[in-house]
């Protein structure tokens, strides 16, 4: 299968390799529009892990603020009101988002929210809110080779979602195509990252049985 490499713009380089002192540089507002969520695959012989990263601002739905979901008009989320923002939330940030393993769609809407703040904290209507999605499900892998897809688009033209694909005991990466993918650690690791032109990457691994 042939690997299809696509450039990335100098400030992409910079966001995705860089140390994190030279990405604040550019600004924290720039490096959210342009990587809105960060994604983490895990899949390993019997199960499969996802976790979504993102950091989302009203802006990112449309919004002056959070306000709509403020119901008592206190000025601020309180946390009876944080269902429905982080359901909502929820929703953007996998509005995109498909992962299949040998043609089977993994659930990712069915997942585990977190907001990163004090669970009685409240949230200013302003604020950018730092979220972690996950959700992991029970997917047998036979030995043999298996196929894998990868599928986000960014919210800006420009964006990039980036993708780590980690592969666990007895699995190994073969070959992809598509997005930029890059190989790293003996092919148990791959680097991917989407784009509003190259929103797809597919491969393909295998389980080695090792009781032969």
């Amino acid at each position: 299968m042939r690997r299809i490499r696509l450039p990335f713009v100098p400030l992409l380089a910079i966001l995705l390799f860089a140390p994190p002192a030279a990405a604040a540089e550019i600004g924290v507002e720039a490096v959210d529009a342009l990587v809105p969520r960060r994604i983490k695959l895990s899949v390993a012989a019997e199960r499969s892990w996802v976790s979504v990263d993102a950091r989302v601002r009203p802006e990112d739905v449309g919004a002056a603020d959070w306000s709509a979901w403020d119901r008592d008009g206190s000025g601020a989320i309180e946390l009876k009101e944080r269902p429905p923002l982080l359901a909502d939330l929820e929703r953007l940030e996998v509005a995109h988002l498909s992962i299949s393993i040998d043609g089977q769609v993994l659930p990712v809407s069915r997942l585990n929210t977190k907001i990163d703040l004090d669970h009685e904290a409240v949230i200013p209507l302003d604020a950018r809110l730092t979220l972690r999605l996950s959700t992991q499900w029970l997917q047998p892998l036979a030995a043999g080779e298996h196929r894998i897809v990868l599928y986000d688009q960014p919210r800006s033209p420009d964006g990039v979602v980036p993708f780590r694909l980690s592969f666990g005991r007895g699995l190994k990466f073969v070959d992809g195509a598509g997005a930029r993918g890059d190989v790293r650690a003996n092919r148990s690791r791959v680097e991917v990252a989407t784009t509003k032109l190259a929103p797809i990457f597919w491969g393909t691994f295998v389980r080695i049985d090792e009781a032969k």
